[in-house]
């Protein structure tokens, strides 16, 4: 088909979309969703602007039923203080600041309160207070955070039937209670509040004692007798699973040990608590809702706020087959009610209690709590590679990724979450809802069944391909994961000339954000892919060097109530373990993550595997040349399926890399041409480009890096087949940096520059786009950028000189409407 008849049939498309093809929600509009029996089937209209819009919605609701005093409180009310702790913890979580006019009121009224005293003095208030005191100012609140500990310890029940537990004001002890004071010392312990072992060995015998034949944990404040039990819920039982998980961790030793001066790895076992905890974990996923509160009627948004604790503490993703964040997020959407009062809108949720306003402010801070700790930023995910449930060789320290984003969090100031994922069950979609995963064990990552290997090799390359970061470790000596792992790389990258190296010292992970001692450097293998390391790899050292997840494992013992057991030796071991982890995410991610709503957006990508060429789709050929043209493998494609999903163009994509000389070039209207290396082009090829441009064609062109030597021969190349046409920079004012066709206005862009300092997100600049082109037979035959745009499109690109990778998206869109309306 030649160039002309293209054009029109894409032009066709495109004015399609503008009159039918647009559907975008207002904020009164509720997305869909159908009811199944255990949860939802949730339809593919999700948007983090909807959530972002449901979560100020709230904020603002909260704001104005705020009582000039700063409370949330009615005169009646029987815990006084704890509507106003609660509605705090929850504008908190969703982002107000501390310096926030509300914020400032509300931790007055609360510094003024001391609920440890009165003659009802509440645990729940107590609790609620002192997780906001740890939250909000810590340092101010020192004092107060101290004494709501020390009365939650003493008032724990020490003996009798509910030994563990804590109750109402002359209660005999309940799971409600019991959950809120653990959360509250939990927090507390956190940031360095030592709370003595036997309060957490305690409230593990509770715990244990109280869980269901069934796995489920029931609400019943009464005696326990041999014959009094009471059907399990799911807001109990999420309570009850994870009071067992935090109990059970701080009263049992980790999964690795300091002995006679060094640190042991892999020292797991299986107790009955982490019996227990698997036991109401298999209760949950069988009996999983978002539209309800399983085994009872009421309170379904206290319910999904113990949801989201439950699937954030133990990093699932899934409960069973099921999202547990998209759904609750779909079903908190569908409930919410809506309406503007002094210009703002305002969204809050109806309790199911009783009809109160009370319960309105309630549930809007349990939504809250729930949209805004479910949608942290993912920091890396742990795979899950073994094929049998009960072998967790890919787990054998099971807190070493948890305790590596808690260190990671204290040292970039800012709330994230990690999850583990099971990789046989995982598309790469879902791989790169996360963008590092950690791959560790003793024996070889790789299935029996060679087809499974092949699959898992595939997702894993498809990932890096796609700007993912693997870090992957043998977590002890002895076994086979180092042979295991490097026959998997093999089978990711056959490509002779892609192989691991010893980084060097110079390499930017060493130094991205903390020096590592040299007495504590190890050997690390990079594996560059496109232009960066994708992939980082850390061998055993013999028997003399505990393992990156040893060191994450034994983390705690840096807390200030812990340090005093170990050697400076030894605690420099740990910490420069956890500081190498630090750098390796500060190096994989620039410190830029994303919220896990941004992955409502994602739609599935569309490979050329399962694409058929015809005239319907977005096509644009990548050419082939000896400057490396594949060494940003995924940019075209990135920027082909962000341009259909502008487009709404639904019939797919098609992304290939031919010859210049191929007589396919005639099909494409534009064409892509990127490279970091030099090149030279034969007589032929030479010819055949010149062919396209005087036929109509274009060429988008780009310096991967702001490679000198690239972009030296394609100026060469430009003034050898186009020799009475100059390259000339492009205006701001010109129509193809202007949403004249349907883009964007470009006239300002932001300039990345490359990044030295890994502690801090890629420095940029607002300028004019830099792009210089050739205007002939009116229109741009080549459109050229000397700075990066590949890298930008694979969205790792901290170390380039380019644009940023909206700006970058936004660039080729603009670029691609402009060609095709030629």
């Amino acid at each position: 088909m030649n160039i002309l008849l293209r054009h029109f049939c894409i032009l066709f498309l495109i004015i399609i979309f503008f009159v039918y093809g647009k559907n975008v929600f207002s904020a009164e509009t509720q997305p869909s969703a159908e009811n199944s029996s255990s949860g939802f089937t949730v339809k593919n209209d999700l948007s983090p602007e909807l959530v972002r819009e449901a979560i100020e919605g709230g904020i603002t609701f909260l704001k104005v039923t705020q009582f000039k005093n700063g409370s949330w409180e009615e005169p009646d009310t029987q815990h006084v203080g704890g509507f106003t702790a609660l509605c705090t913890l929850a504008l908190l979580n969703a982002g107000v600041t501390v310096e926030d006019p509300c914020m400032q009121r509300a931790l007055k009224y609360l510094r003024r309160l001391n609920p440890t005293k009165t003659e009802a003095a509440s645990t729940y208030v107590t609790s609620l207070q002192t997780m906001v005191f740890c939250m909000a100012e810590p340092e101010v609140d020192e004092n107060l955070i101290r004494r709501n500990v020390q009365w939650l310890t003493e008032t724990q029940i020490s003996k009798g039937a509910k030994e563990g537990a804590w109750s109402y004001p002359n209660g005999n002890g309940d799971p409600s209670n019991s959950q809120f004071a653990l959360l509250a010392l939990y927090e507390a312990e956190r940031i360095g509040y030592a709370v003595p072992d036997i309060i957490w060995e305690r409230a593990t015998k509770y715990w244990g004692k109280f869980q269901n034949v069934d796995g489920s944990w029931a609400y019943l404040n009464l005696p326990p007798t041999a014959d009094i039990s009471a059907p399990g819920t799911g807001s109990m039982t999420c309570a009850g699973i994870v009071s067992l998980l935090i109990a059970s961790e701080k009263s049992q030793p980790a999964d690795a040990r300091i002995a006679s001066g060094k640190l042991i790895p892999c020292l797991r076992t299986q107790t009955d608590d982490s019996k227990r905890i698997s036991h109401g974990m298999r209760w949950m996923r069988s009996h999983f809702s978002v539209t309800r509160n399983p085994g009872s009627d009421r309170w379904i948004y206290y319910y999904l706020y113990g949801m989201e604790r439950l699937g954030r503490m133990t990093s699932q993703r899934y409960m069973g087959q099921h999202d547990w964040f998209r759904e609750g997020t779909h079903y908190l959407l569908m409930k919410r009610h809506m309406m503007t009062q002094k210009n703002n809108v305002v969204v809050f949720w109806k309790g199911d209690v009783a009809p109160h306003e009370t319960y309105e402010i309630i549930s809007t801070a349990f939504a809250l709590l729930f949209l805004s700790k479910g949608r942290l930023p993912l920091l890396l995910s742990k795979v899950e590679y073994t094929e049998d449930a009960s072998d967790y060789d890919w787990n054998w320290h099971r807190h070493d990724t948890i305790n590596l984003t808690a260190y990671v969090e204290r040292q970039w100031k800012r709330n994230l979450t990690t999850q583990n994922l099971k990789l046989a069950a995982a598309s790469v979609e879902d791989l790169l809802h996360s963008p590092v995963l950690y791959l560790g064990g003793v024996n070889s990552p790789l299935p029996k069944d060679a087809k499974m290997q092949r699959e898992y090799a595939q997702k894993l390359r498809d990932y890096l391909d796609r700007g993912g970061f693997i870090i992957a470790e043998a977590v002890a000596p002895g076994g086979t994961f180092d042979a295991g792992f490097r026959r998997l790389l093999a089978l990711m990258f056959p490509e002779e000339e892609i192989s691991p190296y010893l980084m060097p010292p110079e390499h930017p992970i060493w130094t991205a954000e903390k020096k590592i001692p040299p007495e504590f450097l190890r050997p690390v293998y990079c594996l560059d892919h496109g232009c960066r390391t994708a992939l980082v790899y850390i061998p055993m050292k013999g028997n003399q060097q505990a393992s990156l997840s040893c060191t994450w494992e034994l983390a705690n013992e840096l807390k200030r109530q812990n340090r005093h057991l170990h050697s400076s030796q030894i605690l420099a071991e740990i910490e420069a373990g956890l500081n190498l982890g630090v750098n390796i995410l500060a190096y994989a991610t620039h410190r830029e993550l994303k919220t896990k709503d941004t992955n409502f957006a994602l739609q599935q990508e569309l490979t050329p595997e399962n694409i058929m060429v015809n005239r319907g789709k977005l096509a644009v050929a990548n050419l082939r040349h000896g400057g490396g043209c594949d060494v940003a493998p995924t940019a075209l494609r990135n920027l082909l399926i962000k341009s259909s999903e502008v487009l709404n163009i639904r019939s797919g994509i098609l992304e290939k890399t031919i010859n210049i000389t191929s007589p396919e070039i005639f099909d494409y209207p534009v064409v892509f041409m990127q490279g970091r290396h030099a090149f030279r082009l034969t007589p032929a090829e030479k010819k055949q480009l010149q062919t396209y441009l005087l036929r109509g064609g274009t060429i988008f062109a780009n310096a991967i890096c702001a490679s000198k030597e690239f972009d030296a021969s394609f100026r060469e190349m430009i003034s050898e087949i186009m020799p009475e046409n100059k390259m000339s920079f492009i205006s701001p004012e010109d129509p193809l940096l202007s949403s004249r066709f349907g883009g964007y206005d470009l006239s300002t862009v932001s300039v990345r520059m490359p990044r030295k300092d890994f502690s801090r997100p890629s420095p940029s600049q607002k300028s004019a786009p830099r792009l210089e082109g050739i205007y002939f037979q009116d229109h741009y035959a080549v459109i050229y950028s000397s700075l990066d745009i590949s890298c930008a499109l694979e969205k790792h690109a901290g170390e380039c000189m380019g644009y940023t990778a909206e700006d970058a998206a936004k660039i080729g869109i603009n670029i691609l409407l402009y060609t095709l309306q030629q």
